[in-house]
């Protein structure tokens, strides 16, 4: 998806458009994705710095509707470039997440716990934590 910006310059004295520039921005807004687990400031400003930068950069990199995590070889060297460690290290960090109740085990396959983040509409977001709450796979405070 592909949106065209524009940049006005002005002149302030006269109020004249002195130029104006198209700019085009391609790709998606990434951080419409990232709102839910932001407003839960609490807890990413409690937990370990590595915890909270994975989180960060898994919210660009889980599936739409599904939080789903792809955990090929090649997806986990890029999420540990891109917090800048090493393979061992995205290990322990995964795992501290996973025992946090982070990253839940859903089928066959982790997400990320959608109480905290969610890429998708609210309704589907409700859906599947009902989902996960009659599998007892989450445990929700009522």
């Amino acid at each position: 998806m592909s949106s065209l910006l524009k940049t006005i310059q002005v002149d302030y004295t006269t109020g004249e458009v002195l130029k104006t520039i198209d700019l085009l921005h391609k790709g998606k807004d990434k951080r419409k994705y990232t709102q839910l687990m932001l407003l839960n400031y609490k807890l990413t400003s409690s937990m370990p710095p590595a915890q909270a930068k994975m989180l960060n950069v898994l919210a660009y990199k889980v599936e739409y509707d599904t939080n789903r995590i792809d955990l090929s070889p090649t997806a986990k060297k890029e999420i540990a470039a891109d917090m800048g460690i090493k393979i061992k290290a995205f290990y322990n960090t995964y795992n501290s997440l996973k025992k946090a109740k982070l990253i839940l085990t859903y089928l066959d396959y982790d997400i990320v716990n959608p109480l905290y983040m969610w890429k998708n509409t609210r309704k589907s977001q409700l859906e599947l934590i009902d989902k996960l709450t009659d599998l007892k796979i989450l445990i929700t405070k009522d």
